[in-house]
């Protein structure tokens, strides 16, 4: 649990277009699981597949639907698919290598570099993003209104039933450590627009209640960035098959401040797959038992 959405840290391999007859291969490490997520064109996960996979060394899988009979061997159309006349994307490399090389600076629209994101750990992905374009106004101050003299800060109360015990948060999008002392986990290892955006999670026991009801699971709901209401509010752009600032995925809700415009393509970017992913604080890039790894692949 390196978060609070009970999800394992996880890692991207990559993201693989799908062939004009709907199929894609890739070749992977051997005895690591993977899971898969289908994608839209705003590069936010439409299917997530909960259930993870792995193969031996050298064995080869091939998935015959959804809903095949798991007793008998899948019947497979007569002829090649795309994906293996085309050749399976290889993205087997060694272990130290599964890491994000170049960090999560942005530039010129770009992830810098060209870099291949793994993870996206919250303190070095997310936070400068939400520290150069949302803390002038969400900055834990109760009394803050925007634009339309609407409360940008709202506040909600853990309560413990069983001792009584009680903390107050504010909305608060600056990445301060948050101590949480209620609750099933004590703890001061996230930060407080994490603990704003995600809320408790699982640091708060089954005992523990949260006033108003509606703050309990935060902004976003983790493995799903389209459901999620920070990033319904945000409106991202179309990524895929290249970026169009001009082609959004929601319709703006009527009486709200406009934030269509306050992140770039790569913002959105490193956002929505923060979330996708879980909505994880830890990734091997902020976890100092991971960045050590020497071993073997």
């Amino acid at each position: 649990m390196f978060g609070t959405t009970e999800f394992d840290g996880q890692s991207l391999y990559a993201e693989i277009p799908i062939q004009p007859d709907n199929s894609f291969a890739a070749q992977v490490p051997g005895n690591v699981p993977f899971h898969m997520q289908l994608l839209d064109k705003f590069a936010m996960s439409i299917a997530n597949e909960s259930i993870w996979i792995s193969g031996r060394a050298g064995e080869q899988r091939t998935c015959g639907g959804c809903h095949e009979n798991r007793t008998v061997s899948s019947p497979i159309a007569p002829g090649q698919i795309d994906a293996v006349l085309r050749g399976a994307v290889n993205l087997d490399v060694p272990r130290p290598q599964r890491v994000s090389p170049t960090g999560f600076v942005l530039s010129g629209g770009a992830l810098a570099g060209g870099a291949t994101i793994r993870g996206v750990p919250w303190d070095l992905a997310i936070q400068p993003i939400l520290d150069a374009n949302c803390t002038s106004c969400h900055n834990g101050d109760p009394n803050a209104l925007n634009s339309k003299g609407q409360p940008v800060n709202p506040s909600f109360t853990a309560t413990d039933n069983m001792t009584g015990m009680s903390q107050t948060f504010v909305f608060d999008l600056r990445g301060q450590k948050l101590p949480v002392t209620i609750g099933e986990k004590m703890t001061a290892d996230f930060t407080a627009s994490y603990i704003s955006l995600m809320g408790l999670g699982e640091l708060a026991s089954e005992t523990v209640t949260i006033t108003p009801p509606t703050a309990q699971y935060g902004y976003v709901q983790g493995g799903s960035a389209k459901d999620s209401p920070v990033i319904q509010l945000l409106n991202p752009p179309q990524r895929f098959p290249q970026v169009d600032m001009n082609t959004r995925a929601f319709t703006p809700t009527a009486g709200t401040v406009d934030h269509t415009n306050m992140l770039t393509a790569d913002e959105y970017y490193l956002l929505i797959l923060n979330i996708d992913m879980g909505g994880q604080f830890f990734f091997r890039e902020n976890k100092d038992e991971a960045t050590g790894y020497t071993g073997g692949p």
